[in-house]
């Protein structure tokens, strides 16, 4: 899709590397069908990860999230593959605790039917310093416009029952 490594976003000499390491950490990991869950490692431990209509809260059940999406074999996607456009830095408190940035890019997925569906989504994310000074993600919230996934998925799941 694009002319350079899916992983690297064209304005990426001018984002921090912490920054940058949150965002391929979560989405190479994601974008893994059987997943290392790796991404989990990144969030605080009660983090939150919102790309679904109810957030998932903490590792269990980021892990169930993606578990129950994304599946090599059961489906209803079995690929994903990530492409990063470009990352906005947001302008935080005087006093710096938080970081918080705005990545965008395409997502294609692929159906256990074997349909592609392509979508834009934009990533907002608010990180903080852990105790040992580590940047951490606190909040991850995904915005994106997936009726034509669902409604793939749906007539999939319709055609196998």
């Amino acid at each position: 899709m694009y002319a350079r490594d899916p992983y690297t976003f064209a304005n990426a000499s001018h984002v921090p590397t912490d920054v940058l390491r949150l965002i391929t950490t979560i989405l190479k990991s994601w974008d893994q069908a059987t997943t290392d869950y790796k991404y989990t490692t990144v969030f605080h431990p009660h983090g939150i990860l919102h790309v679904a209509p109810e957030p998932a809260v903490g590792e269990a059940a980021m892990k169930r999230l993606h578990d129950d999406m994304v599946h090599p074999i059961n489906g209803p996607i079995v690929a994903l593959q990530h492409y990063l456009d470009r990352v906005f830095m947001l302008a935080g408190p005087p006093e710096g605790e938080k970081t918080e940035f705005v990545s965008t890019g395409k997502l294609t997925s692929v159906l256990k039917s074997g349909e592609e569906v392509t979508s834009d989504y934009a990533t907002w994310i608010v990180a903080s310093p852990d105790a040992s000074g580590e940047l951490k993600v606190e909040l991850l919230r995904v915005f994106s416009d997936t009726s034509e996934l669902m409604k793939k998925i749906g007539a999939m799941m319709a055609a196998k029952s």
